[in-house]
């Protein structure tokens, strides 16, 4: 199964995790074949491929929790991210990182 997921195109791999994990439960397919592999192949052969796959496992189990998209996720996480880059500018008192910041926070000129 991960040879395969593997060989995958990214769009394929979520195509997969959707059809083999159901979000709100560590169940199923994935986690039985995990779970049936030997350590040396989990953290050795397979480790970028069990990564990727539990990274999209997490992308959907963030979707389902918060009932967002991602462009709605990823909106939020700037949101935040502005956020903390002015409250650590604020906080060093740095007038060129401030400006920078809030330059970068403006729409762009049409």
């Amino acid at each position: 199964m991960l040879d395969q997921f593997a060989a995958m195109p990214s769009a394929a791999q979520e195509a997969f995790v959707l059809t083999n994990y159901k979000p709100g439960s560590y169940a199923g397919t994935i986690r039985d074949r995990l779970a049936a592999l030997p350590a040396q192949e989990r953290t050795g052969k397979y480790r970028d491929t069990i990564r990727r796959l539990l990274r999209l496992v997490e992308r959907q189990e963030v979707r389902a929790s918060t009932g967002k998209t991602d462009a709605q996720l990823a909106t939020a996480q700037a949101a935040f991210m502005d956020a903390e880059a002015l409250r650590v500018a604020a906080r060093h008192r740095s007038p060129a990182v401030r400006d920078a910041v809030a330059a970068a926070r403006r729409p762009p000129a049409p």
